[in-house]
């Protein structure tokens, strides 16, 4: 007799794979993605078991620029889906997704400071935190990874005794940061003693210059100044 043959027809289906986001210097997530049936061309739902179909298709998400330096940069990164070409299944891939890396938030407290006038700046310091993660606001300490920031502190104008607001910056665009605006440098008066050398003359004779020394009195005991005439 004769005898017919059966063709089946590969079973088709799509994957859409989820945007994902993290902040900068995060590991990335895990990537996410949905698997449809497209059996007949007509219907587009969700397979019911996610993990069997995903297991059984060998899908896999990556990211190809991870680990570059412009992979890691602030910005978005091309996910791409791969699988293990099932004879069974017909499968395409149906969305440009992307990783978004965003900016790191960091908060930067200035360190207010002082001088006396006429001595040269102190060198200006700061606290750092990490604000990434909502509701915390944990302390960096590592040398390394406040280095990575690029942060300079600067100051308003001015050499008189007052006080001169400071001002910070960054150079890493990859991190957001504030500063608090409340620090300031703060240059005293300088304090200064003189002692007035006793004098004599004969009567009549006209009054000789008075004579005097000047101690700088910042420190203790004060140190007579090297210019008297300054």
């Amino acid at each position: 007799g004769a005898y017919g043959l059966h063709y089946v027809e590969k079973r088709h289906a799509s994957v859409t794979i989820d945007n994902a986001s993290k902040a900068y210097g995060n590991d990335d997530p895990a990537f996410t993605f949905t698997v449809f049936d497209d059996y007949d061309g007509t219907e587009h739902k969700a397979f019911v078991d996610q993990s069997a179909i995903a297991q059984e298709l060998g899908i896999a998400v990556t990211r190809p620029d991870k680990g570059s330096e412009a992979g890691e940069a602030v910005g978005n990164h091309a996910l791409v889906g791969s699988w293990n070409s099932n004879p069974n299944y017909e499968l395409s891939f149906k969305n440009d997704a992307v990783l978004t890396i965003a900016e790191r938030t960091m908060q930067v407290e200035l360190q207010s400071a002082s001088k006396y006038y006429g001595d040269d700046d102190p060198e200006f310091t700061y606290k750092v935190f990490d604000t990434s993660t909502a509701g915390e606001k944990k302390e960096v300490t590592d040398p390394e990874a406040i280095a990575k920031l690029g942060i300079s502190v600067t100051r308003a104008a001015g050499d008189d005794a007052g006080h001169y607001a400071l001002k910070g910056d960054w150079t890493n665009k990859n991190y957001a940061v504030s500063f608090n605006s409340d620090a300031s440098l703060t240059i005293n008066a300088r304090p200064m003693s003189v002692v007035i050398d006793s004098a004599s003359k004969i009567y009549g004779n006209l009054d000789e210059p008075i004579t005097y020394t000047v101690f700088d009195a910042t420190t203790d005991p004060a140190t007579e100044c090297e210019d008297q005439k300054g």
